[in-house]
C-alpha cells in the first residue's frame, strides 16, 4: 500500500503535471485541455475568443504600448514589440489573464499554488532579419512552465506560428533526445540544425500551430518550441506565463524586466 503515492509521485514527474482534479468532468473545457497537452505537450483550441474580442484586445495592446512606452521592449532585431504585465494596464486583457479554466487547468499542471504571473502583449512584423518570437528554438525551462496563447490575428504558416515537437515535454523523452539527438539538457536554447534532424527523422513531431484569430495555444513550454520567422505580414497574441507561486521572487521577475506593475507604475 505504501507504493501508490510513491507512483503517483514518478507519475506526476514523467509527464510534468500533477493529478487532473477529482470534480472535473470528463467533458469540462480544462479537463480536454488537460488531456491533450498531457499527451503530447500542445493542444491548439479554435475560437477560444471571438474575432469581434480579438479586434477590441489588439486596439488594447496598441493603446498599452502607446502609453507606457518604457514597458515595451524589442527582440528579434526590432520586429517583436513585447509588453509584458498588459493584464495590469487593461481590463480587457486582464480578462483573458485571470480566465478561470486556464486557471484550472494551471493548477492542475503546476500545483495549487500555480498563479498566471502576468500576461505578455506581444506584436511582431516581417522584417529580413526578424527571428520569431523567442528567437529560435528553445526550452522555457527543464520543468514546471506552461503558457496559454491566444491569437488575436490570423496566423498562417507564413505570420510566425508557434511550432512545436511533440513529447518533448515528459521527463524520460527529454533524456531520450538528449540520447538520439543530442538535444543539450545542460541549457535551454536549443540549435536550429539539431530540431531539423528530429522533423526530418520524425516528421510527425512537429506541430505547426497555425489558426484563426481567436485561436489558443497551450504549451508545456518545458518541451521543445519557437515562434516560427514572419515569412510576411504580422502576428499579435497575448501570453499568459504560468508558475508556481513561490517561484516569484523579485530576482525571477526581474528576467522579464521591464513589467508594468513591478518595474514600471501603472
Amino acid at each position: 500500500m505504501a507504493l501508490a503515492p510513491i507512483r503517483i509521485a514518478v507519475d506526476s514527474l514523467l509527464c510534468g503535471f500533477t493529478a487532473k482534479p477529482r470534480d472535473w468532468t470528463s467533458d469540462s473545457p480544462s479537463a480536454r485541455y488537460f488531456d491533450m497537452v498531457r499527451a503530447t505537450g500542445i493542444c491548439v483550441v479554435e475560437n477560444f475568443a471571438s474575432t469581434d474580442a480579438c479586434r477590441a484586445i489588439h486596439d488594447e495592446v496598441v493603446r498599452v504600448q502607446e502609453r507606457y512606452p518604457d514597458a515595451v521592449t524589442r527582440r528579434s532585431n526590432g520586429a517583436d514589440l513585447r509588453t509584458f504585465g498588459a493584464d495590469k494596464a487593461s481590463e480587457t486583457i486582464q480578462q483573458f489573464g485571470s480566465n478561470p479554466y486556464l486557471q484550472k487547468l494551471a493548477i492542475a499542471c503546476l500545483g495549487k499554488n500555480a498563479v498566471n504571473a502576468f500576461t505578455l502583449a506581444a506584436t511582431i512584423r516581417y522584417t529580413p532579419d526578424n527571428q520569431g518570437s523567442g528567437e529560435g528554438w528553445h526550452r522555457d525551462s527543464f520543468v514546471g512552465q506552461f503558457k496559454a496563447i491566444l491569437y488575436l490575428t490570423d496566423v498562417t504558416e507564413d505570420t510566425g506560428p508557434f511550432e512545436y515537437i511533440l513529447d518533448s515535454h515528459g521527463l524520460l523523452s527529454k533524456y531520450q533526445d538528449n540520447r538520439i539527438y543530442d538535444v543539450p539538457l545542460h541549457t535551454t536554447r536549443i540549435r536550429d540544425e539539431t530540431v531539423e534532424e528530429i522533423i526530418r527523422r520524425e516528421p510527425k513531431r512537429h506541430k505547426v500551430a497555425t489558426g484563426p484569430a481567436g485561436s489558443l495555444v497551450i504549451a508545456d513550454t518545458t518541451g521543445i518550441h519557437r515562434g516560427r520567422p514572419l515569412r510576411s505580414g504580422n502576428r499579435a497574441a497575448l501570453t499568459n506565463y504560468y508558475f508556481k507561486a513561490d517561484q516569484l521572487t523579485l530576482g525571477f521577475v526581474d528576467h522579464f524586466r521591464p513589467v508594468i506593475g513591478i518595474h514600471v507604475a501603472i
